[in-house]
């Protein structure tokens, strides 16, 4: 986030409102105990400082990208992409898809064997206020669980970013916006729409880094020349640097904006770059609520 603000004061976005207010660094991606493991036996804020690891080490990998070193050695390229896993599944919006999922799972089975939710209910550590006299479900996915789904999932969707080319685009000028979901998908330009778009299935994966960078990392299997290449790819190999322009400006902040979570962000001086109607715009991409998925929607392959 700090490479998109001046100091620390940042201009948001409210994506539901369109409204812009001031805000800085720390308010922006900070939430309160958001990873505070209440009965850990010795530090309950353990997950939040591995966190903070990572980050340092990621940001110590974007300044020398920023420097011009690059492509990334292959040590660096690991830990960058564990970073941006990182990123792709520490935030509130995959916490609310999580708590969707269980929601839908927890009404089905409240429909088709009553007894059994009950049982459930009344488990040790089971949310305060499960019942099926209510429709509305109080906050399934804890800190734990998500904690818990993270450390699964790491290992498994890091190959989605390694198995894929590189390519920092550089700008002259401020050129990018950011978000609270920063790391976005693009689809395949003939993809069937009724089936969910995510890490494995996206031709790309855009992540701007600074208000003069950002990360463009393309599917091999979009690329018949790197077939068979899983290696190479995944050492950096084929990586590379381009120039930006007004093309790629666009692509990044109109991805942004279609899959910010609850706020897009950028530079005091950069609100010229925000696109015209971010409410709109918004409302054709983020992650799918499962609760009330689109009709037709089928799993991604």
């Amino acid at each position: 986030m700090a490479g998109f603000a001046e100091g620390k004061r940042l201009r948001a976005i409210d994506i539901a409102t369109a409204k812009s207010f001031d805000t800085n660094t720390s308010d922006a991606t900070i939430e309160n105990h958001f990873y505070s493991i209440p009965n850990h036996p010795t530090n309950p804020s353990i997950f939040e400082d591995e966190l903070a690891q990572v980050e340092s080490e990621a940001a110590v990998i974007l300044a020398a990208a920023r420097r011009g070193e690059w492509p990334l050695n292959s040590d660096d390229r690991l830990v960058f992409a564990e970073f941006m896993t990182l990123q792709h599944l520490r935030g509130q919006d995959h916490r609310l898809q999580l708590h969707h999922v269980l929601a839908t799972i927890l009404r089905r089975l409240a429909e088709q064997d009553p007894t059994e939710f009950e049982r459930i209910a009344k488990l040790p550590g089971a949310p305060a206020g499960l019942s099926t006299s209510t429709s509305e479900l109080p906050p399934l996915a804890s800190s734990a669980s998500h904690i818990q789904q993270i450390v699964t999932l790491l290992p498994q969707l890091m190959r989605f970013f390694l198995e894929r080319t590189w390519t920092l685009v550089k700008f002259e000028s401020p050129s990018l916006l950011t978000s609270d979901a920063p790391i976005t998908p693009v689809p395949h330009p003939n993809s069937d729409q009724s089936v969910g778009l995510g890490l494995e299935n996206a031709r790309a994966m855009l992540f701007p880094l600074t208000r003069h960078a950002g990360l463009i990392m393309q599917s091999a299997g979009t690329l018949e020349s790197l077939a068979g290449l899983t290696d190479d790819i995944e050492a950096g190999r084929f990586d590379q640097v381009m120039p930006g322009d007004e093309v790629s400006r666009r692509m990044f902040n109109n991805n942004t904006v279609m899959h910010a979570h609850q706020r897009v962000y950028h530079h005091p001086d950069d609100g010229q770059l925000v696109p015209d109607d971010v409410t709109a715009l918004s409302a054709r991409g983020g992650r799918i609520d499962f609760e009330n998925p689109p009709a037709g929607l089928r799993p991604a392959r």
